[in-house]
């Protein structure tokens, strides 16, 4: 009896298993590349960021189908469960320091309104405790949080645009000028009373809104003006955006922001996982997240249904346990900082710090130095004449203004010659509406700045790169613990802090419809969403 002949059906499957994996080599040798394009290109910072999310995300959905890979919102997923043990004996060598600390992160996050977030009595020397971490954290350290963000995040030019808040000040005998300036000391004292009473959620929830709030301002004077013709066309452009994403390689150094992203998450997840541990709550697994070909953090997996039956305070530990360790590594990172400046500064001792100089931001396309003179370029002469300052700018352009040509001496010795261009002998610098100077015919765009440490690094990162990965490593663990810790905080769903306020006013009679609940969540996300807008026109 003839036979027939079959190819074998294990020989098919590694054939298939050898070409998925072929394809998941090239996306991600395409996503490696197409990430670079990205990275180098011209494009300013919201674009990069919206196609590298794309890219990423593509990626990830793509390796997940090939690979037949965990994900979750085009996030992948590597579970394991090695290092649980790890976890069990960190959470049985003190148990009680853990809980301690849980509850003055708690008292930390939410002011005096942790006080009905607890169900049981909480000791006064943990609300003690918490509410002077809570007014040192946000008196000494918070205030750092800002200026260094704006030097460690590429945010398309927002630096220059806060340079242009206007100071407002009251004449003596003009009552409108009286009134704005007790208008202003109540706007200064909100955040006070946010922070006593709601501590840092509240605090960010309030600048969320606040800003919101004035985007929509400044949107309707630009919509009414457009309308009528009247004076104020221009207001919506001049609205910040409050949120913006954080991409490695992006906005974010790309060495630097993986590994304090990784940090960041790694401490989140670890703090969630020791607190339910101490709590008894088994966890099923732990593992690393990637977005594409990045690494995104780390993960815990409690067993949630365990969770759920416990009584509200140890799962309020569980789940403010990540932001608390955030905001208590974020205070371990600052003083970290404090020690790398205070060492830079004696290792590398320089006269030039405290100094001010004119820097040049951008050149006006139309500009006889469009091309010439790099942004960034340091003026330390014009036309031979010394340049520390705007004014010694303006003197110095004054006095050789009848010169052909304009010699312009960089600081790092370098020497670009452009025309003198269409301007007049007697021509000064125009203000512009980013807070710098435009010199009208070479076309440069000018700021006066001081030679401050950033700046310091950034010089002394040429010849040592080391000083520069230390400063951007440590300032991005500070800054973005910071972040990560309060945004969680936010009563928005899925962040921790929409837990716990569920958890708490939705045991409550009088919250038993949660309408409370509901009415915050919706106006802070509102409030996300519109400060998201300004990016749109950016």
């Amino acid at each position: 009896m003839p036979t027939s002949r079959t190819r074998p059906a294990s020989r098919d499957g590694s054939g298939a298993r050898a070409l998925k994996l072929f394809l998941a080599f090239a996306a991600v040798a395409v996503t490696l590349a197409a990430f670079s394009l990205i990275l180098f290109s011209g494009l300013q910072g919201a674009a990069k960021a919206v196609l590298a999310v794309v890219l990423l995300a593509a990626c990830s959905l793509s390796l997940q189908r090939l690979l037949d890979l965990e994900g979750e919102l085009g996030l992948l997923l590597f579970r394991t469960r090695k290092g649980l043990g790890f976890l069990d004996t960190v959470a049985r060598k003190a148990p009680g320091l853990w809980i301690f600390l849980a509850d003055m992160g708690l008292v930390a996050g939410f002011g005096l309104f942790s006080l009905f977030i607890f169900e049981k009595r909480i000791p006064k020397k943990t609300v003690v405790a918490g509410m002077v971490f809570l007014f040192v954290f946000w008196s000494a350290i918070f205030p750092f949080v800002a200026p260094l963000s704006l030097e460690l995040i590429n945010l398309s030019g927002i630096e220059k645009d806060l340079l242009t808040g206007a100071e407002v000040s009251a004449t003596p005998g003009d009552p409108f000028g009286m009134v704005l300036s007790y208008i202003l000391l109540l706007e200064a004292m909100v955040p006070v009373l946010l922070v006593m009473s709601g501590g840092l959620a509240f605090l960010l929830a309030y600048y969320v809104v606040f800003n919101a709030v004035d985007i929509l301002m400044k949107m309707g004077i630009s919509a009414f003006a457009l309308a009528t013709g009247a004076s104020g066309g221009n207001a919506a452009s001049t609205a910040l955006p409050g949120v913006s994403p954080i991409l490695p390689g992006i906005n974010i150094p790309l060495v630097e922001g993986v590994l304090a992203l990784a940090l960041i998450l790694v401490v989140h997840e670890g703090a969630h996982a020791v607190l339910a541990r101490v709590a008894r709550i088994p966890l099923k697994s732990a593992g690393i997240v990637f977005f594409g070909v990045l690494p995104f953090g780390a993960f815990v997996d409690p067993d949630e249904e365990k969770l759920a039956k416990m009584d509200r305070d140890p799962q309020n530990r569980v789940l403010v346990a990540g932001s608390t360790a955030n905001i208590y590594a974020a205070t371990a990172f600052f003083f970290v900082f404090l020690a790398f400046y205070f060492l830079v500064l004696a290792s590398f001792p320089s006269p030039l710090l405290g100094t001010r100089y004119v820097q040049v931001d951008a050149v006006a396309e139309n500009g006889t130095a469009y091309g010439i003179v790099p942004a960034g370029a340091v003026i330390a002469q014009w036309n031979g004449v010394n340049v520390t300052t705007i004014g010694s700018l303006a003197a110095a352009i004054g006095s050789t203004g009848n010169a052909s040509r304009v010699d312009i001496l960089a600081r790092n010795g370098t020497l670009f010659t452009a025309a003198r261009g269409n301007r007049p002998a007697n021509a000064s610098l125009l203000p512009t509406q980013y807070g710098d100077y435009l010199e009208p015919g070479t076309g440069l765009q000018v700021s006066e700045r001081n030679y401050g440490f950033v700046a310091f690094v950034n010089a002394l990162s040429a010849d040592k790169p080391y000083v520069g990965f230390l400063f951007n490593f440590i300032g991005l663990a500070f800054v973005l613990n910071v972040l990560v810790g309060m945004v969680n905080l936010l009563p928005i769903p899925p962040f921790d802090g929409y837990r716990i306020l569920s958890l708490t006013l939705g045991e409550k009679s009088l919250y038993r419809s949660l309408t409370v609940t509901k009415a915050v969540v919706v106006l802070v996300v509102v409030a996300f969403i519109v400060n998201a807008l300004p990016w749109l026109w950016r």
